[in-house]
């Protein structure tokens, strides 16, 4: 039963937020490269709300951590357009989640990952979305919104509010090896919008 419950709330939480992602003004700049084989899509855990609800419809294969939120965030990604996750985060599942990750970009598939979670340090990237990067580019994802409700959570979680407007820029993180990839996310991070 307990597996039960996320699916039947996913299902109108679903309508509601594409609802909500439809009253979004929103403007995109750079490359995201959608189409790309082996694309790994990185954003902050803070940014998860904005940049998850539109990229939906792009067939990436998240990662989704196997905690209790991780089954319920899994169920509502299913209902907005996503196929299937890959469960498994850098403190449970992390090894079996990578191979996994790893054989599904070298067939030509995309991926989707929250590079500081999922617990961070905010805005800290882990060596994860940098190791995978090696089928395909790697496209940083920054958001900004306004209005947006700010959480009291250790990323500060942004939910942009209806009608908000929302930029999105897809950056190119350059680099032959992950050590340079990772360098360059952090370096993407920590730049001025």
């Amino acid at each position: 039963m307990a597996r039960e419950i996320p699916s039947l709330i996913a299902a109108p939480a679903a309508w509601v937020l594409r609802f909500w992602r439809w009253t979004w003004r929103v403007e995109r700049s750079g490359d995201p490269m959608f189409g790309a084989p082996g694309l790994v899509m990185a954003c902050l855990h803070q940014d998860l709300a904005a940049a998850g609800l539109l990229n939906s419809d792009l067939r990436i294969r998240p990662l989704v951590s196997q905690s209790w939120d991780g089954e319920r965030l899994n169920s509502l990604l299913v209902q907005i357009g996503y196929g299937v996750s890959v469960r498994g985060s850098s403190s449970r599942g992390g090894p079996k989640a990578r191979e996994e990750l790893l054989a599904y970009l070298a067939s030509g598939g995309a991926t989707g990952i929250a590079v500081d979670g999922p617990r961070g340090p905010a805005k800290v990237p882990k060596p994860g979305a940098a190791s995978l990067a090696r089928h395909g580019p790697l496209i940083y994802v920054r958001v900004r919104s306004k209005p947006v409700l700010r959480l009291k959570s250790w990323d500060r979680a942004q939910i942009p509010l209806p009608f908000a407007r929302i930029q999105l820029r897809y950056e190119l993180i350059p680099g032959r090896s992950a050590e340079e990839r990772q360098a360059g996310l952090a370096r993407a991070i920590d730049a001025p919008w």
